[in-house]
């Protein structure tokens, strides 16, 4: 038995010991006290060592969770800890000890263990640069997410001497090391099938040009947050085979310094080039070559790539599917696309959103399956289809079950002009913000318009806010419309007669005609007709606010659910109609009703007629409103006494008899 014992001690005392150093007071959720460290050892390991804890006392270690692997300390304080002996199988992956871990100098037998991942995750004061040998990667598999968050590690003394020729995984290795940026140009394998995340969120600049990365398959996210990254400067990164590449999804999302050229690479297996290049601000590089046939997702792919405007024109993209957010922000993307197979493309929302210079014709573009298309071309304000008219031709909802929407598709595109009367709007059911800021719409000039079935929209608001549009709309089906909030506002030209359309659905009309200048309902009164629904609630507030031309009857309008009336004729310059008999029951708001009102823009037959019809109703209590200097008569005083008068004590401003 003594021999044996001595045989052990001797195995033991043979191999060079890992020796590391620890800070017992960086404390965190989930670690041991402020003078303890416990060793992040795991049921699946491998273990037969002494360690010296560095204050003069030892302890034998044989199973991972025995009471020695935690070791109180009398004082908090940084001590060296040495291991002598077998020890396989080590892992942080972010919680324990992880920050009192600040380095190592010696790796001596350690061993990560077989078939894990997250060895040092989280270990934000981890400083490898002296480390004097060579980390034993014997069995190892996959080192993913190694230094993960490993936000002090700068640099792994003689990590490009490592044997990596059992590594398959890289994935994450230095995912979220700020600082790290160390020369590793003979440290990938054939072996590595992924990269994904191996650099993202890190310092890192270096040449790696020389990989040998003919098996890779995953990029994802490779370099994402690498804001530095420019490949050390050379252009031999474009030297790669990535022939067995299928997701290259965020592979230069925000590397801002990025700009090599990479046309050559071979991209036929790639399947996802989601964010690839979004935010990275610096590339534009000619990649019109690539084979993308496989490709399925283009989403946000060259999102506020703000410098890239390079012809990908003959791409071939009949399997994608998904083009959210394509040129999002691509602020001087302006290539031909006419040549692009949208056949199977579902989603084009924000496809062109704040492409500030883009203007081509894509009037070709198969729109059959398309159900997203919110924010297409919102902000692109050079946008008017290059001129053309082919866009009227867009298939739009021929094949598609369900409904979608159109919400801000041309919001802010200030020079958009086209007939797009011929669509197939059946299905839509959001129109809101759909032309808002659209300076110039007036839909090419042409009355088309006025026949899209609008049957199934619910939602128009803001829909031709502060544009030129002045069309013919009295066919369109508003039977479900719940919200004209905002939807002629500052909309300077617009006098149509609009007074065929069913609101009996709509609950919010607030600011729809404000400041819409020109409007009278094009000189009809048809408007009256109106039938407002008796149900629920409906808001009014600034409905005609600044509307300096209307004046047509409404007195034959239902309000006897409309519960705010604020604003709702404040500076409207030539409105004068009795709508005395008005049932305002549930109005609650009447601030400045008529604000800016005199005796010659409304007349004392209209004011008291208010007066005296109001009062003859219930009324909410108390309420405060304003004719402005309006006057009334005799005739109404009693009226306006019963308002102002308990129990109503309404507070009124005008301007007397």
């Amino acid at each position: 038995m003594g021999s044996l014992i001595q045989n052990a001690i001797w195995g033991r005392q043979k191999t060079k010991p890992f020796v590391s150093t620890w800070k017992t007071d960086n404390i965190s959720t989930g670690s041991s006290t402020a003078t303890q460290v416990k060793l992040p050892l795991l049921s699946s390991g491998t273990y037969n060592f002494v360690v010296d804890w560095g204050d003069s006392s030892t302890s034998s270690i044989t199973i991972w969770n025995q009471a020695a692997v935690t070791h109180t300390y009398s004082v908090a304080g940084t001590y060296t800890i040495t291991i002598k002996g077998v020890c396989t199988g080590w892992q942080f992956n972010n919680t324990g000890d992880r920050l009192k871990f600040l380095s190592v100098s010696q790796w001596g037998s350690f061993k990560l263990g077989i078939n894990l991942s997250n060895y040092f995750y989280g270990c934000n004061n981890l400083n490898l640069s002296g480390v004097t040998d060579i980390l034993d990667l014997t069995e190892v598999l996959t080192l993913r997410n190694m230094f993960r968050g490993c936000t002090a590690l700068t640099t792994v003394g003689r990590i490009n001497e490592w044997n990596m020729s059992s590594i398959n995984d890289l994935f994450g290795m230095f995912n979220g090391a700020t600082a790290f940026n160390q020369p590793l140009n003979s440290f990938l394998t054939p072996s590595v099938t992924t990269i994904a995340f191996m650099f993202a969120g890190t310092a890192f600049n270096q040449d790696i040009g020389g990989w040998n990365t003919y098996n890779i398959t995953d990029t994802q996210s490779m370099f994402s947050g690498a804001t530095a990254f420019n490949n050390g400067g050379s252009a031999s990164i474009g030297s790669w085979t990535t022939s067995a590449v299928t997701n290259m999804s965020s592979m230069f999302s925000q590397a801002t310094n990025f700009n090599q050229p990479i046309g050559s690479w071979t991209t036929s297996a790639v399947t996802n080039m989601s964010s690839m290049f979004q935010s990275a601000t610096a590339f534009n590089q000619p990649i019109g070559s690539w084979n993308v046939s496989k490709v399925q997702n283009l989403s946000q792919t060259f999102k506020g790539c703000s410098a890239f405007n390079q012809n990908i024109n003959t791409w071939d993209t009949s399997l994608v599917t998904n083009m959210f957010g394509t040129f999002n922000d691509c602020w001087l993307f302006n290539q031909p696309l006419n040549l692009w197979n949208t056949t199977n493309v579902t989603n084009m929302a924000q496809m062109f959103y704040v492409a500030k210079v883009f203007n081509q014709n894509v009037g070709n573009f198969n729109m059959s399956k398309v159900t997203l298309i919110d924010s297409m071309f919102q902000s692109a304000v050079a946008f008017n289809n290059g001129g053309s008219p082919d866009i009227n031709n867009w298939n739009i909802n021929t094949t598609i079950t369900g409904t979608f929407s159109m919400y801000q598709m041309f919001m802010s595109c200030a020079l958009f002009n086209q007939n797009i009367g011929a669509w197939n709007v059946s299905k839509v059911t959001n129109t809101s913000n759909m032309f808002q800021l659209a300076t110039n719409f007036n839909n090419g000039g042409s009355s088309d318009i006025n026949n899209w079935n609008t049957s199934s929209v619910t939602n128009m608001s803001g829909m031709l806010q502060s544009t030129k549009f002045n069309q013919p709309l009295n066919l369109w089906n508003t039977s479900n419309v719940t919200s004209f909030y905002l939807m002629f506002s500052s909309a300077s030209v617009f006098n149509q007669n609009i007074g065929a359309w069913n609101v009996s659905k709509a609950v919010n009309f607030s600011s729809m005609f404000l400041q819409s200048s020109a409007f009278n309902n094009g000189g009809s009164s048809d408007i009256n007709n109106w039938q407002l629904s008796t149900i629920g609630t409906i808001n009014m507030e600034s409905m005609f606010y600044s509307a300096a031309s209307f004046n047509q009857p409404i007195n034959s309008w239902n309000t006897s659910v409309v519960t705010n009336m604020h604003y709702m004729f404040y500076n409207t310059a030539v409105f004068n109609q009795n709508i005395g008999s008005w049932n305002i029951s549930n109005v609650t708001g009447l601030l400045n009703f008529m604000g800016n009102k005199t005796p010659v823009t409304f007349s004392t037959v209209n004011l008291d007629a208010i007066y005296n019809g109001w009062s003859s109703r219930p009324v909410k209590t108390p309420i405060t409103t304003v004719f402005g200097t309006a006057k009334y008569t005799a005739a109404s005083s009693a009226g306006r006494a019963i308002l102002t008068g308990a129990p109503n004590n309404w507070m009124i401003t005008d301007g007397g008899i």
